[in-house]
């Protein structure tokens, strides 16, 4: 009873790290709701071994990685909610709209050849795990190499970029700010690639068939990282009571 008490405990505290740090990155930023959530898992993983509770050690774990990714989907919302989709529109017009959460435009063809990229390993080894971050260049027709770029197509969620890119879609959902200043170092790589500009304001958009929907999408994806974690944590701890129950049953059972 005590073990399962600890499990239905853990999963609590669980939900209680990704609530806090969702909370701090909507309201404030997500470096405090990542600090928020580290000092968070540090208590939780003491008062495991205070009270000699394995499993909130566990819940601690998974509720640090489960509270960073729904913080970052989080702040995406924050910077995207309330603000304006616009319809209608010639590429340049994209700039005259900072307030914009996204875009339809009139025309536009993403030049997937004309790409650039940024890896966060590039920044050492303290940036962890490698991640990269392309971009593209959308243009008008007749658009030439001597033009500024006004609107930029990035790689977020995408597993196949250039094939995403393909599509007509002429309309594109504003990213936040959680990843923006990656993706201007990729801008900054095509540019010296292939000698282009870039406007000062440039927009730089997910490449989608509708920005509403996909701004919608975010909140999906965190309820998703709490049910995955939730269901993660549960299903292991479940073995977990089961392996110290079988044991309880057949306590005199010879080892394999």
């Amino acid at each position: 009873m005590r073990t399962l008490t600890g499990m239905v405990l853990g999963c609590l505290m669980i939900n209680l790290v990704i609530a806090a740090a969702g909370y701090l990155a909507v309201r404030f930023s997500w470096l405090l709701a990542n600090l928020a959530a580290v000092v968070l898992t540090v208590a939780m993983v003491f008062l495991a071994f205070w009270f000699q509770q394995g499993s909130w050690a566990w819940a601690a774990l998974i509720a640090l990685v489960a509270a960073v990714l729904a913080g970052m989907y989080l702040r995406e919302i924050q910077d995207l909610q309330g603000r304006p989709i616009l319809g209608d529109l010639a590429l340049a017009d994209a700039v005259r709209h900072p307030e914009a959460a996204g875009f339809h435009f009139r025309e536009g063809v993403v030049r997937t050849d004309l790409s650039g990229f940024y890896d966060t390993a590039e920044e050492g080894p303290a940036e962890g795990a490698s991640t990269v971050h392309e971009v593209a260049p959308v243009v008008f027709d007749g658009w030439s190499a001597t033009d500024p770029v006004d609107v930029w197509a990035v790689s977020w969620n995408m597993p196949n970029p250039a094939k995403e890119w393909r599509q007509p879609h002429r309309a594109g959902l504003r990213i936040g700010g959680t990843f923006r200043d990656d993706y201007v170092k990729a801008v900054r790589d095509a540019e010296r690639r292939h000698g282009l500009t870039s406007h000062p304001e440039m927009a730089l958009v997910r490449w989608v068939a509708s920005p509403e929907k996909a701004r919608e999408d975010y909140w999906q994806e965190v309820w998703l990282v709490v049910k995955v974690w939730n269901i993660v944590y549960g299903a292991g701890l479940t073995l977990y009571w089961l392996f110290l129950w079988s044991r309880h049953l057949w306590p005199g059972r010879p080892a394999v």
